[in-house]
């Protein structure tokens, strides 16, 4: 028909709706086919006819824009995603995970720090989604962290280490190609005053005499003995609780020291070439009678303790659940913080009381130095020179006679 259906193209019926356009086409067209080809079509049908054709162009063109529309949006997106160095569509963020493990895999098993990491990435996965790495940005790690505080109230310190862990993902990703190197998809984002402040710990007085009302209580042996490596190492926990027979060697010197270089120890780790808690660690005189009985005792194969170990390979919480109450009943009224690791602090006093130097300290309890120079510290000293600033000190308390006597 010459009058087809441009309703647009006829000014008098431009504002005429489409069933009403259709109806008049019906009635015309029926007309139109009785007077010239004599077949007998009721407008009724016909308007049906244009209803049904009416809607397929309708559907058809209604898919064809959401289509189109949707790979404008992709197209503008990906556009926007390599302007802003946000990351690649496709990429997801459990990809990202998988790829930090694999490049970690061979130290994760030993590497405390290493194990936090993946520990944090896999909670902030699940939270997430396995969204595309182009979306990870400060809002989403915003909304995390905010999550982690609300719901689990972590202190300020625990919330810093899951986003220092969704950091080395963006690390990851970067060396990749994944995001752009020149980009910050984190640029923003703030801990706030969310978390708590980390909290100091309490110390033991310099005196002497409250780490001597400690081993004055009726303590259990195995308690006792990790307490008194402990006093006399300066050790973390884990290295003690930890530590097996064939790790206590002697050098060609004839100096007894913990080897605290097996590999399957966990230890604390810093990022360099400086393993600073891969470390020897003299005994001292007073250690080794007490240490020869617990040989006999025990057996002497194996490791020193059994506290159990947790899936990350330490026996850190264990053994501080073991220790802590006898160190809470030595506490002052003014200490709300006397903790295991305040034994560690007692041993680093004692050290400075003696004049040995700070870098030395550092390097026999395994911290890392301070400064720039760090790296240039020369940490390949002998035993026998760690174990003559140390017995300096006297660590003759942890032979206190037991005043308090079990009933």
């Amino acid at each position: 028909s010459e009058h087809g259906f441009a309703i647009s193209k006829q000014t008098e019926l431009k504002d005429m709706s489409f069933e009403k356009w259709d109806t008049l086409q019906a009635l015309e067209i029926s007309d139109t086919m009785k007077g010239f080809d004599k077949i007998e079509v009721s407008p009724e049908d016909l308007y049906k006819i244009f209803a049904i054709y009416r809607s397929n162009v309708h559907d058809y063109n209604s898919h064809k824009k959401t289509r189109v529309s949707d790979a404008l949006a992709e197209l503008e997106d990906a556009h926007l995603r390599k302007r802003e160095g946000r990351g690649k569509s496709g990429i997801k963020l459990k990809d990202l995970v998988l790829e930090w493990e694999s490049r970690n895999i061979a130290s994760v098993g030993r590497n405390k720090t290493l194990q936090e990491y993946r520990a944090k990435q896999r909670a902030f996965l699940e939270w997430a989604k396995n969204i595309d790495i182009a979306d990870l940005n400060a809002d989403l790690v915003n909304g995390f962290i905010d999550y982690l505080f609300t719901e689990h109230d972590f202190a300020k310190k625990t919330l810093k280490k899951y986003y220092t862990a969704i950091r080395q993902l963006v690390s990851v990703a970067k060396d990749k190609g994944w995001i752009a190197r020149s980009s910050n998809p984190l640029e923003g984002f703030e801990i706030g005053n969310r978390g708590a402040e980390p909290k100091s710990y309490d110390k033991f007085d310099d005196s002497g005499i409250q780490i001597r009302q400690l081993f004055s209580l009726d303590i259990p042996e195995q308690e006792r003995m990790l307490l008194s490596l402990l006093a006399c190492t300066g050790c973390r926990l884990n290295e003690m609780a930890s530590i097996e027979w064939e790790d206590i060697k002697r050098d060609d010197e004839g100096v007894l020291y913990f080897d605290l270089t097996r590999e399957s120890l966990v230890v604390k780790e810093w990022k360099g070439s400086i393993a600073w808690s891969r470390r020897g660690v003299p005994i001292v005189r007073e250690l080794q009678p007490l240490l020869d009985a617990w040989r006999v005792k025990t057996g002497g194969t194996g490791r020193l303790f059994n506290y159990r170990q947790t899936g990350d390979g330490t026996a850190s919480k264990s053994a501080s659940d073991s220790l802590n109450p006898y160190i809470h009943r030595v506490r002052t009224p003014e200490q709300t913080n006397l903790v295991v690791h305040s034994i560690r602090g007692y041993f680093i006093t004692l050290l400075a009381l003696n004049n040995v130097d700070d870098t030395l300290r550092k390097i026999i309890v395994g911290q890392k130095a301070d400064g720039v120079d760090a790296s240039y510290v020369n940490t390949q000293i002998s035993q026998s020179r760690r174990l003559s600033v140390m017995q300096r000190a006297d660590f003759s308390f942890i032979n206190t006679p037991r005043l308090e006597v079990s009933e």
